[in-house]
């Protein structure tokens, strides 16, 4: 509820030239002005007022609409007959924009400028639900790989504070992912293959952990993700020197006792399911069937 209906009147005689919908600052400024404003605002000079405010964008979009119309017979030079949300820019123009704009730094100042315009800002669900339509279907803007690095760079070695730690963990509760496609799954698979945490990773991990209440739903999940993955361990497991282990913690012990004291079992899995090549030397599988 923060757009209003502003009208802007001629200096001279006071009579209304054009009728608007804005929030913040918009009824004061000059810019994106048609020339037909500009030569009457240079010429007259203008007053603001401000008719309606405490407005949905809906509600003033109808009332910029209905002023209008009311004011059929006065001189605006409104350039449509309002509730249109504005000219649609052709793809020329959006071209010769996109162009301005590229490779245009803006300053630490101007975006702390944002920042504190944008905070506290919220759409309204009609503004949600169009951006929704505007974007279902459309493809992902794609990175360049040089754009990859660059952003890689900036955010290695970045910390965040405890306030903004909170302030994401807060805006993340709640909410669902949407489905992950099979090639980003690959890709954070690939990605995680050896991947050891840290003992420091292990600490913040487990006191994140502490106290928290697990949904009757993600215990299910996680029982369920437990006895698919202990079947798994259960299976023969063949070694390429002809050795054969009725599971993978006997092949661990062998290893262990034969040159390999830091041998582990989640390494041979590894390999048996195609994650890893090799493990300690030697290639590993699944048996097709187990013994009698």
């Amino acid at each position: 509820m923060r757009f209003y209906v502003y009208l802007h009147r001629r200096l001279d005689n006071g009579q209304v030239f054009y009728i608007g919908k804005g929030c913040g600052k918009r009824a004061w400024k000059k810019s994106t002005r048609s020339e037909w404003w500009k030569r009457i605002e240079a010429k007259h000079g203008r007053s603001v007022e401000i008719h309606t405010e405490g407005l949905s964008e809906r509600e003033a979009y109808e009332l910029e609409k209905r002023l209008i119309d009311e004011h059929t017979g006065s001189i605006l030079c409104n350039m449509r007959s309002g509730g249109l949300g504005g000219t649609q820019a052709s793809d020329e123009t959006r071209s010769k924009m996109s162009a301005s704009h590229t490779g245009k730094f803006v300053s630490v100042e101007t975006r702390e400028k944002m920042r504190i315009a944008s905070t506290g800002r919220v759409c309204s669900e009609e503004t949600k639900a169009k951006l929704r339509a505007a974007n279902l279907g459309k493809p992902g803007r794609k990175v360049s790989e040089e754009t990859k690095a660059k952003i890689s760079a900036a955010k290695k070695g970045l910390i965040r504070s405890e306030a903004h730690s909170r302030a994401i963990s807060e805006a993340k509760k709640g909410k669902k992912l949407g489905p992950m496609s099979e090639s980003a799954k690959e890709s954070l698979r690939i990605a995680n293959i050896g991947k050891r945490h840290s003992e420091e990773s292990k600490r913040k991990i487990s006191a994140a952990n502490k106290g928290r209440i697990m949904t009757p739903e993600a215990i299910s999940n996680m029982t369920n993700a437990n006895r698919i993955s202990n079947a798994a361990r259960r299976k023969i497991v063949l070694c390429s020197n002809g050795h054969r282990f009725t599971h993978a913690a006997h092949a661990e012990r062998w290893l262990r006792e034969n040159g390999f004291p830091a041998a582990s079992r989640t390494n041979i899995s590894s390999c048996c399911s195609g994650r890893l090549k090799t493990a300690y030397g030697f290639t590993w599988q699944f048996a097709e069937s187990t013994p009698e």
